[in-house]
């Protein structure tokens, strides 16, 4: 449905396992479908001319840093040497070194396009390195009247360094809002449902009433729902999250870059909504 402009999905969606693989060479790893009896209601498949950037129609292109996060070392820019399309499909976000500074693009689709049931879907390449940080997430739409954690934040896929190092999972706040240490559910996956590390994946939440589902490709990767939280927490997994889609450089985890780290770059071929 749509709310004063922005697209909130709240129809359930099934993945319903592997498909054979597509002929075409930029196709041939994904192992994911949808029940096809549902369909696309939002999506962005980047295309458009070379070095431009993402429609401002579905995200917002996030400034600053040099500290965010885990006190990361990436200072976010809209400079089209750190966020553009690349004129075949993708788009492009690079962390690299400019002088003294190491910079990099964050874009999220927050007041744009939110979604507190179904199927979100983002295929993308990305990059591993010692001290790179690629992170596929979500947050609450919240967050800027509630605040962090009470917001919620849901992690489809984040990779730091190396392959296979990464972290899938969700956190949210405590039954005690004066608490600001979050319940966290989270785990790594297993190297044998990651898929070729140099490849493109398809990374997905599926969110019904009251659990979550993450996959890659064809396979579910984890699982939470209320009955999964420890104590004295608060389930907000079934309001409203919007899609954050950045590479982060250093800070506490994943530690400093190594030599030879950057530029590192993510390639994100389409998101989907499905509805």
């Amino acid at each position: 449905m749509l709310i004063a402009g922005v697209l909130i999905v709240t129809a359930g969606l099934a993945i319903t396992g592997s498909v054979a693989a597509s002929a075409a060479d930029k196709e041939s790893r994904d192992r994911f479908q949808v029940d096809p009896n549902l369909r696309i209601v939002s999506s962005d498949e980047f295309n458009g001319s070379a070095g431009t950037l993402p429609s401002a129609r579905l995200w917002n292109i996030r400034q600053g840093g040099g500290g965010w996060g885990n006190r990361e070392k990436q200072v976010y820019t809209a400079s089209p040497n750190n966020l553009s399309l690349d004129g075949s499909g993708n788009l492009r976000i690079v962390a690299r070194r400019d002088g003294s500074q190491v910079t990099s693009a964050r874009i999220d689709s927050n007041g744009k396009m939110g979604m507190s049931a179904g199927v979100l879907a983002v295929r993308a390449k990305l990059p591993e390195g010692q001290g790179i940080h690629p992170a596929i997430w979500m947050l609450g739409s919240s967050i800027d009247v509630v605040g962090y954690p009470e917001s919620g934040e849901i992690d489809i896929f984040e990779l730091a360094n190396t392959w296979p190092n990464n972290s899938v999972g969700a956190i949210g706040p405590r039954t005690n809002l004066a608490d600001k240490t979050p319940w966290k559910v989270q785990k790594a996956v297993p190297p044998s449902q990651l898929g070729d590390p140099d490849g493109y994946h398809v990374y997905w939440v599926d969110r019904t009433k009251g659990h979550i589902r993450i996959g890659i490709d064809g396979h579910e990767v984890f699982t939470v729902g209320l009955e999964d939280l420890p104590p004295q927490s608060v389930w907000v997994m079934d309001d409203p999250f919007f899609l954050v889609l950045n590479v982060a450089v250093g800070g506490d985890w994943p530690g400093a870059a190594g030599i030879g780290a950057l530029p590192a770059e993510m390639s994100v071929d389409w998101v989907r909504l499905y509805g």
